[in-house]
């Protein structure tokens, strides 16, 4: 038996129930990723004076190290669907004293922004919950300009993710599987799939990298996986559909899962992801 697929609605919610916890841990948050976003700046063909948009921000990354790479000359405009985490972009680019950063709220399915608007875009780990995916591509492909190019990351399969092996899979263990196709960290899991999809938008040029990237998280086993769910939409989500009386033994199971990583000092997670880039 699987649950249904969850709507557009439950799904903002979760995102936007996860915004004050990961704005809070942004910085933290921004080292675990760092090579990850390395790889899609490096993907996105970023350079000074690039007109660049990233799609579902969060609380700043990539956004902030392409508005880093595209200088002198160029601008980064971040977007995300939850308003909650564009004042913590803007926060934090002017900590970094960054003025080539706007944001601006907006739905990935329907971007409010004329065609051929930007010379990179951006998706990191945000392609794989919007609700039509599909859809949402078609338009990041209606804004890219002719010459420019969109870089993505979504996660490989669970089982070559640690870090979702300690969080997905112990809250998989107390509930029924979603249906097939349902907005979740592994929609595009299967090698080939967004390229498939992308190719359906009208990118051409479509290439696939599968890479293993170091995804640590400095602190103790407890602080690993209570940051791990509460920084997660769909993670939050999932412990609320499980029975609050089996919470303790959740949180334990999550514990043990986390333990074999840690070193002393920091949980030594890696993070298997495809990037996936294509032309206008």
């Amino acid at each position: 038996m699987t649950t249904p697929t969850p709507d557009r609605q439950t799904v903002l919610r979760d995102q936007a129930d996860a915004a004050a916890d990961r704005n809070r841990l942004a910085a933290k948050g921004a080292i675990q990723g760092k090579a990850m976003t390395d790889s899609i700046l490096r993907a996105s063909r970023a350079r000074p004076g690039m007109r660049a948009l990233d799609v579902a921000c969060g609380s700043g990354e990539p956004a902030l190290a392409l508005a880093q790479a595209v200088l002198p000359g160029g601008t980064v405009l971040a977007s995300d669907l939850v308003p909650d985490y564009l004042d913590a972009v803007l926060k934090s680019a002017q900590e970094l004293g960054l003025t080539n950063v706007t944001v601006q709220q907006a739905d990935a399915e329907a971007l409010p922004f004329p065609d051929a608007s930007f010379d990179a875009v951006t998706c990191r780990l945000g392609v794989m919950f919007m609700a039509d995916a599909e859809q949402a591509l078609k338009e990041i492909h209606r804004v890219l300009a002719p010459s420019g190019r969109a870089a993505f990351v979504v996660w490989q399969a669970l089982e070559k993710n640690p870090f979702h092996l300690c969080t997905h899979g112990v809250f998989s263990k107390y509930l029924p599987p979603r249906g097939p196709g349902a907005p979740s960290p592994h929609r595009f899991a299967e090698p080939g799939s967004l390229p498939a999809a992308m190719d359906r938008a009208g990118f051409h040029d479509v290439e696939e990298d599968s890479l293993e990237l170091p995804w640590p998280w400095a602190g103790t086993v407890e602080e690993a996986w209570d940051a791990a769910w509460r920084r997660q939409g769909s993670f939050r989500n999932a412990l609320e559909r499980i029975d609050p009386a089996l919470h303790p033994q959740v949180i334990q199971d999550g514990h043990d899962a986390v333990r074999p990583y840690y070193d002393g000092t920091t949980v030594n997670w890696v993070a298997n992801i495809h990037l996936v880039t294509g032309a206008k």
